[in-house]
């Protein structure tokens, strides 16, 4: 299964945004209702006043209408009165189409205004004919034709004021409907946004524990148990970027903790082996001189018997080749010392490849290096790689039969851009390597030869070990063995020290 990697921090965000977004909406529903809530607070407060402008408008046309009856009747005129009653209802006029204006149905209230305006104009009318004879209508007739009349515009007024607080009432009827429906759709979004907080709380809850607690928690655990020992943790695998760096770097850790204890192991057995090997070849060393010396000191007397000779000649042979491995052995069970410093490998193969060359010649094998370009520093001792490379090849020559081939090869890996290691690649043509000891010829005192002491991949094998290198080898019979080498780029930094420290 592919899984696709996203940051943490990605998620987050998205996170965090998806509740701003929710919380914004809410919040703007929240501000269109409460503007919608002034607005019909507005529309009901300013149906009320027009409602109160028209009782007042009513009442002073009525007003105006006694006034006029008293004028009628005989009474005198009251000028100065009549001047205010007039202009006040000029005022409530101008005050109520102002508010029409700005009324939805502007033309439903001028047209019950004009009831008003019209009984007003007449009775001005009315009014300022009587301030022009300056004296009451005189005669019964006009008397009773006027205040029939004035009776008349009583009854449109009041009409008027009837339908006009008609429909201020129906105004305010569906101004209320609109508050309710309002106040029910504010219920529900509070409840709603309650519910929806909630659940996003929820929801954030949920995720912060899938995406941080709980990766946290298992990587907790895996850490306790790579400090008790366990190297086999399995880590979960994350789709978040930064638990993947975080797990990435535990599994490096584990497997760099695992070489370590692999190394460990190995130094161990190799100071077994010194130990062993100091006190045998002590033991031994003396003895075997002895009888070579003895003899070399009988081999003149033994020109006589030719057999004779034939057995010291052995003997002295023997002793040599025993001496041979017990310098080997005491040279592999020595502690490396290491001068560590930055190595150009190009230069390290070229010096071996140049050793080996005469050897090559010899054997009738073509011996060819093929440099890597551009190749990184490694920081190694350049005299203890040049010793196991030139283990390795020699090796390799001894195994190769004539007109064969041994190629050296160097790169880069993973990319020449930015390298982790340098490759060392030694492949032949030669017999090969059987199944059964191609797992143990980094061993001591494993080989296939009949002189050979089993000792030079085993010290070649020490030596990339102390470098914190790997070495591999394939093998297949009949057609020739690659050993594939590794050394950490100079970047990664190697102590300063000998083998022992990293046991």
């Amino acid at each position: 299964m592919k899984i696709s990697f996203v940051s943490l921090r990605t998620k987050l965000l998205v996170s965090y945004a998806g509740m701003l977004l929710i919380v914004s909406l809410i919040a703007l529903a929240v501000y269109g209702t409460a503007t919608r809530w002034r607005g019909t607070a507005g529309a009901l407060s300013a149906t009320y006043e027009q409602g109160l402008l028209a009782e007042k408008l009513r009442w002073d046309i009525l007003r105006l209408i006694d006034e006029g009856r008293q004028i009628v009747e005989g009474g005198e005129l009251a000028t100065t009165e009549l001047n205010l009653i007039e202009r006040h209802i000029d005022s409530l006029m101008v005050l109520l189409r102002q508010g029409a204006q700005q009324s939805p149905d502007s033309a439903v209230i001028t047209d019950h205004l004009g009831g008003f305006d019209e009984a007003y104009r007449e009775l001005v009318w009315m009014t300022d004919n009587a301030r022009a004879h300056g004296v009451a209508v005189q005669g019964s007739a006009d008397r009773v034709r006027w205040e029939s009349r004035l009776r008349e515009m009583v009854d449109e007024v009041d009409d008027a004021a009837a339908v006009l607080e008609q429909y201020f009432r129906e105004r305010n009827r569906h101004t209320l409907a609109e508050a309710e429906r309002l106040r029910r759709f504010t219920v529900v979004v509070s409840s709603l946004a309650a519910l929806i907080l909630a659940a996003q709380l929820l929801a954030m809850f949920f995720l912060l524990r899938r995406w941080v607690t709980s990766p946290v928690t298992a990587l907790e655990r895996a850490a306790e148990a790579i400090g008790a020992g366990n190297l086999n943790v399995s880590l979960p695998d994350r789709p978040e970027r930064e638990w993947r760096k975080v797990a990435d770097a535990l599994r490096d850790m584990m497997e760099s903790l695992a070489l370590m204890q692999q190394q460990v192991r190995a130094q161990e057995r190799l100071g077994a082996i010194g130990e062993v090997a100091a006190y045998t070849a002590h033991n031994i060393r003396n003895p075997l001189a002895s009888i070579r010396a003895m003899a070399q000191v009988a081999l003149p007397d033994a020109e006589s018997s030719p057999a004779l000779k034939d057995s010291l000649t052995d003997i002295i042979h023997c002793v040599d080749k025993m001496e041979e491995w017990v310098a080997g052995l005491l040279g592999f069970a020595r502690p490396l010392t290491l001068e560590m410093a930055p190595c150009d490998i190009n230069q390290v193969a070229e010096e071996v490849v140049l050793l080996l060359q005469g050897m090559a010649n010899r054997c009738g094998v073509r011996l060819s290096f093929l440099p890597g370009s551009p190749m990184p520093l490694v920081k190694g001792d350049q005299s203890l790689l040049e010793q196991a490379l030139y283990a390795i090849i020699s090796n390799a020559l001894e195994a190769t039969s004539s007109s064969g081939q041994v190629e050296l090869s160097t790169a880069c890996h993973p990319v020449p851009a930015a390298p982790e290691w340098v490759q060392i690649t030694v492949s032949d043509t030669g017999e090969g390597i059987p199944p059964d000891l191609l797992h143990r010829v980094f061993k001591p005192f494993v080989t296939s030869k009949r002189d050979g002491s089993g000792l030079g991949l085993a010290q070649a094998k020490k030596i990339i070990d102390v470098h914190l290198g790997q070495i591999d080898i394939a093998s297949i019979v009949g057609q020739g063995t690659t050993i594939t080498i590794k050394l950490p780029v100079s970047k990664h930094g190697i102590p300063n020290g000998t083998d022992s420290d990293h046991r």
